[in-house]
């Protein structure tokens, strides 16, 4: 018999392992019981303001501007409190000039496991590129829309969003 199979040793052995027991269990607990956003984006119009840019665009005889829906669903267990939601695009202007904006639209719902929400943000009708776009819950933690999914919708829908 090895000299390190003692019975101090095994008494060591007893103590640690309910201990890595109690840390992993309290870690899979915690991993099951995170919040789970997950986001869709499609391409839009809404209502124009007044302070709204001029807009060519009619639909049922009101003014319509372009707008980005940004819906979210949570599949976790854990909810959360939206407090609004955010977006960064680049768009062209008339001097075929580059330049970046950001729109934001109120939300303040709460979305438990399973439910769903959606925010309109207003985009420029020269929208060439969604380059953010994200959540913002009540504790401050922005919960972004993942890269790959803001590829694609900038490879297919993003010419739904501006018009000539």
């Amino acid at each position: 018999m090895p000299n390190w199979v003692t019975w101090s040793n095994f008494v060591n052995l007893l103590l640690i392992v309910p201990g890595w027991i109690a840390f992993l269990i309290t870690v899979r607990k915690a991993w099951l019981e995170r919040t789970l956003l997950e986001f869709t984006l499609q391409a839009t119009s809404v209502e124009a303001d007044e302070d709204d840019e001029r807009t060519d665009r009619y639909v049922d005889d009101v003014a319509v501007v372009p707008a980005l829906r940004i819906g979210v669903t949570n599949n976790g267990s854990r909810p959360i409190t939206t407090l609004q939601y955010e977006c960064v695009f680049t768009f062209q202007s008339k001097g075929q000039k580059r330049g970046q904006s950001k729109s934001t639209a109120p939300a303040g719902m709460k979305i438990g496991q399973g439910d769903h929400c959606c925010g309109l943000l207003r985009v420029f009708s020269t929208t060439i590129e969604i380059v953010s776009a994200c959540v913002i819950d009540t504790t401050g933690k922005r919960w972004s829309v993942p890269s790959r999914k803001l590829r694609k919708f900038n490879a297919r829908d993003v010419k739904q969003l501006y018009w000539k």
